[in-house]
């Protein structure tokens, strides 16, 4: 429990006082938003147009490097911070899932239940091996004696296939080149002829990540993660009823090896189970939803300015997601200055608590911080939130100090 001059922060929000001292404080918010957190249209459009730049040159590549991905490769969908209009900064960081058809029907896999968040995926062998044999991928060992899809073989194909079409570019041998192995990737536009992006690239988790430097010298990461895509009536039974407002949603499967808290350990069957992801439900839940965008971008913003870097952007936006699950839609017409302090309160209990769980099975925790770090990150946050509260009256300024004390425009 959060106090500020012997109070109950809980019940302090819940004063129309506290309400109405906020105030002055809006106006400062509103500035903080538009000139420190909003990326502005311009930046968009620049970082866009080279990342589209890449992807329309880089696929093709991949597709003519191997015949599998040509046959099963459907489309690019982006996942993140940008795609959720929740960026803050220069948006120079890209997630994309690549979506894979699967060579068999939905009519021919079974889901079952595995960890929290996670799903198997089991395929009818005679099916699958039909597929195999007109594809001519039998042999890459995708599904294990069992049946099941295996999420370290796909993982390991699709790292392979980008290897593939980049080893024959020209390798870029200047000071600054990426990661060792910087490729020179040659875009053609039809308004400035031909250009070079140099192209480093790794493994990082489930995800390939592009280090892109373009060629008026803009930096972008892009992490490429293989995925598969599933719809009506396809839905996991382990996870909360499918929102109707998005029946007509797709949800993917991705191979995301488990982060896990110390001391924890992997079970022997883990390369069975693919992490499922629900961004497109995720984006009609918060969607016009008021002062909840705004905020969660703020909580970000603190976040970054004060070197929470343990507290990821998802877990923030499921905080707001599990309180939206709370309230009415009314409650998120308050003034901002309110909606923040009291998502940050929120934000605190779950740090304090020990478990942010994931919005769609409560039974995940996505805050992977042993106890020593979720304690210094509850009590920086808090040591922030009871300085706002106490002060804001007579500062109405202190907020904007708090988010931007090392930001630099």
């Amino acid at each position: 429990m959060t106090t500020v001059n012997g109070q109950n922060v809980d019940e302090l929000f819940q004063t129309d006082s506290f309400k109405k001292s906020l105030k002055s404080a809006e106006h400062v918010i509103q500035y903080v938003n538009k000139q420190y957190i909003s990326i502005n249209d311009s930046d968009y459009t620049v970082y866009a147009n080279h990342l589209k730049a890449v992807l329309s040159t880089l696929v093709p590549l991949m597709k003519k490097a191997d015949t599998l991905f040509n046959n099963l490769y459907q489309k690019e969908h982006f996942a993140g911070s940008y795609a959720d209009k929740l960026k803050i900064g220069k948006p120079t960081e890209y997630d994309m899932n690549l979506i894979i058809k699967l060579p068999v029907s939905p009519d021919n896999l079974e889901f079952e239940d595995a960890a929290p968040s996670f799903i198997k995926i089991k395929v009818n062998r005679v099916a699958f091996e039909k597929a195999s044999t007109d594809l001519n991928f039998y042999g890459r060992g995708w599904v294990d004696d069992e049946g099941y899809l295996l999420q370290t073989k796909f993982r390991d194909w699709m790292e392979s296939v980008l290897t593939k079409a980049l080893n024959p570019l020209e390798l870029d041998e200047s000071p600054e080149g990426n990661y060792g192995n910087t490729r020179c990737l040659k875009v053609r536009k039809d308004n400035a002829g031909e250009q070079v992006y140099k192209i480093g690239h790794k493994k990082s988790g489930p995800a390939m990540t592009l280090k892109v430097v373009t060629p008026d010298n803009c930096a972008l990461d892009v992490d490429l993660v293989p995925a598969f895509q599933f719809g009506h009536p396809k839905w996991p039974t382990s996870v909360i009823p499918l929102p109707e407002t998005s029946a007509n949603k797709s949800w993917v499967v991705i191979p995301k090896p488990k982060k896990l808290k110390d001391g924890v350990k992997l079970e022997v069957n883990d390369t069975r189970e693919w992490r499922m992801s629900f961004l497109d439900q995720e984006r009609e839940i918060i969607k016009e939803s008021g002062t909840v965008k705004p905020t969660i971008k703020l909580l970000k913003k603190l976040r970054d300015t004060n070197s929470l870097k343990q507290l990821s952007s998802y877990a923030i936006k499921t905080v707001v997601m599990l309180e939206m699950e709370k309230n009415q839609p009314d409650f998120w017409k308050n003034r901002s200055t309110f909606i923040f302090l009291f998502m940050l309160n929120r934000l605190i209990g779950h740090i304090k608590s020990g478990h942010i769980p994931f919005f769609w099975d409560k039974r995940d925790d996505l805050l992977k911080m042993g106890k020593t770090q979720a304690e210094n990150v509850g009590g920086c946050l808090t040591r922030l939130l009871k300085d706002m509260v106490k002060n804001v009256e007579s500062n109405p300024c202190i907020i904007a100090e708090k988010l931007c004390k090392y930001a630099q425009k």
